[in-house]
């Protein structure tokens, strides 16, 4: 009788033992986390959205992931309960938080009843600081056919982005009218933590009845998106030539 009690406690303690702990071995927060040891092989974040996530992983033989969530990193709060099935992992996350580090834990067990939690990084969404000067000059009259333009629009721009992980991209782009590319010849950076741009020339309008310059600057992560737009309006009655409206988004 004495022996199959200790039998039975034994079992519980057992079953009823600590989750061994697997961090980011790398200690990145980029897409793909890849380990050593543990159950999971790998995961990848799919997803470039700060609210809405995906992640896919693979696991060895035998293995069950059951649960996940996603906490605060800097203070180890739960903030989100993830659901995870078939490999891969969907959640949502509340808007106030874009700019946090954060950790999703994936919970697994083999059939032995062993379990693990798995670590994996996200980083805060992108951060953009973006400065622009537009002076018109050599102001065209109105005619029969035009209104009146100016022929030149002297455009300078300093672009600071932080993506805050090595796997950032960023791309620049005219919505309305043309600038000097932002972000040098391609007007696209992949791969690159930070960077600092600044460029000078000519801006062009659409055509002559659209006084407007748009452009926009996105930058991306497993973090989120976030997006940078800036409307510069030409209008030779006003006070100041050019005025320019600025407005930045995560999403």
């Amino acid at each position: 009788m004495k022996r199959t009690c200790l039998l039975a406690i034994a079992a519980m303690c057992f079953s009823t033992q600590a989750a061994q702990t697997i961090y980011d071995e790398d200690t990145k927060a980029e897409r793909t986390t890849i380990y050593s040891s543990g159950p999971v092989q790998q995961m990848t974040t799919l997803s470039s959205s700060a609210y809405s996530m995906q992640i896919h992983y693979t696991t060895k033989d035998y293995v069950s992931c059951p649960q996940a969530a996603v906490y605060d990193e800097a203070t180890d709060q739960l903030i989100s309960d993830f659901y995870a099935s078939n490999q891969v992992i969907t959640g949502s996350i509340p808007p106030g938080l874009e700019k946090k580090e954060k950790s999703l834990r994936l919970n697994c067990e083999y059939s032995n009843g062993e379990k693990y939690t798995i670590h994996h990084k996200i980083p805060a969404v992108p951060n953009i600081q973006w400065e622009s000067q537009l002076k018109p000059e050599n102001l065209v009259p109105a005619s029969r056919y035009n209104p009146s333009y100016y022929q030149e629009l002297n455009y300078a721009s300093q672009v600071l982005f932080n993506n805050h992980v090595g796997d950032g991209e960023c791309v620049a782009g005219n919505n309305v009218g043309t600038t000097p590319l932002l972000l040098g010849d391609s007007n696209r950076v992949t791969n690159r933590i930070s960077d600092y741009f600044v460029t000078s020339g000519q801006a062009y309008y659409q055509d002559l009845r659209t006084p407007y310059l748009v452009s926009e600057l996105i930058c991306k992560t497993a973090g989120g998106t976030t997006r940078a737009v800036e409307v510069w309006t030409i209008n030779e009655n006003t006070q100041e030539k050019a005025v320019r409206e600025f407005s930045i988004e995560n999403f």
